[in-house]
């Protein structure tokens, strides 16, 4: 497979990111890393548990009801989520217009024909957005408020989940309503379980692919896990094995250099609520799952 950025000032970006130690996961979702994320997404496991879409499409039903006609979704990757929700909800038929607003293009073209199919009557639309740098451009097709939502776990998966909270509070109108969807911390903590998910040869791929782009084998660099308990999150790094020399920049990068390439951020109840409060949400509503894996959060701007 060929290898490339979605756009030319990414490169320049990864590589300012990897030699300062952390590669922001928003790469990871573009580009040619589109691709490798949707053979990810696709794979066994990915796919949230039944009680989460099943919470998912009965907060969401009871927010759009008949007050709202557009929905906003924020970060909706591959778009399989979001379709097997609307596929077995009936909110479908009260939408006439779907908002996708994504960091990737190339991403968004996956889910594309997945939300046409589910919502053969509703207007399909898309935004392209940085979210941890600034609001979606969403205002100039929104004059009233609306139902928003994040299915995935895009708090947790950003570098500032307080700045994005504030731009997608900042992306729609006042008085709109909204599901953010999280990872929560199980009450009965299992490091081993945790990281299961993450094992696959599937995700190590997908996880390097923002890294392979700056022109790196995989044979050239190790990868490893780690649970970080202090921050309740899950962390992949990357290692270089031998040293690299870019020749068009001229620097060589050493044997030994380690960078994040992946993080995935879990909260607490307390924690979510928290955070939202200081986005500014004008009220919070935290639901959990009986285990706390999963958490929901209903909130209006």
């Amino acid at each position: 497979m060929k290898r490339y950025f979605e756009l030319t000032t990414h490169e320049n970006q990864v590589w300012n990111a990897f030699l300062n130690g952390a590669v922001p996961l928003k790469y990871a979702y573009s580009g040619s890393a589109s691709i490798t994320h949707a053979r990810l997404a696709a794979s066994a496991g990915y796919q949230a548990a039944n009680w989460r879409a099943e919470t998912e499409t009965r907060i969401v039903s009871e927010l759009l009801g008949s007050k709202a006609n557009k929905l906003v979704e924020f970060g909706p990757g591959t778009g399989d989520h979001s379709a097997f929700l609307l596929n077995h909800s009936t909110i479908k038929n009260g939408i006439e217009a779907y908002i996708g607003v994504d960091f990737s293009r190339m991403l968004f073209a996956h889910a594309l024909p997945k939300l046409r199919k589910s919502m053969p009557r509703t207007t399909v639309s898309f935004v392209h957005a940085d979210l941890e740098s600034e609001p979606a451009q969403t205002m100039l097709l929104l004059n009233h408020p609306v139902v928003f939502v994040s299915f995935g776990s895009l708090l947790g998966n950003v570098e500032s989940p307080e700045s994005t909270a504030v731009n997608i509070r900042d992306s729609v109108p006042r008085g709109s309503t909204g599901l953010l969807a999280v990872s929560g911390c199980p009450l009965e903590l299992d490091t081993k379980q945790i990281l299961k998910p993450y094992e696959s040869e599937e995700f190590r791929l997908a996880a390097l692919e923002p890294v392979l782009t700056l022109g790196l084998k995989a044979s050239d660099v190790s990868f490893d896990l780690k649970w970080n308990a202090e921050d309740l999150s899950v962390n992949a790094f990357v290692e270089l094995n031998q040293n690299f020399t870019n020749i068009d920049k001229d620097f060589t990068v050493p044997a030994g250099f380690r960078a994040q390439c992946f993080t995935s951020r879990r909260f607490t109840p307390a924690r979510l609520e928290n955070l939202l409060n200081e986005a500014g949400f004008s009220e919070v509503k935290i639901t959990a799952s009986i285990d706390q894996s999963s958490l929901f959060a209903e909130v209006k701007t």
